[in-house]
């Protein structure tokens, strides 16, 4: 299973994000790109992220740059 966007809907996931903080924890990207908590520490290999007190984070801008590539 991968993850499609065409470019109208990269447009409109910049406007959703917009409601979310600057740094995301993974249950958020989890909501912003419709996954599984499986399917999720599979993406999380691809996108630059950072772990801190157990926890992972994704920058707003390594997201939309890893949204853009697929």
């Amino acid at each position: 299973m991968s993850i499609t966007i065409i470019k109208g809907e990269i447009d409109d996931m910049r406007i959703i994000l917009d409601n979310y903080p600057e740094v995301l924890e993974l249950k958020e990207v989890r909501e912003i790109l419709r996954v599984g908590k499986n399917k999720m520490y599979t993406i999380i290999k691809e996108i630059p992220h950072f772990r801190y007190d157990r926890k992972y984070y994704v920058t707003k801008q390594d997201l939309i740059r890893y949204i853009e590539q697929k």
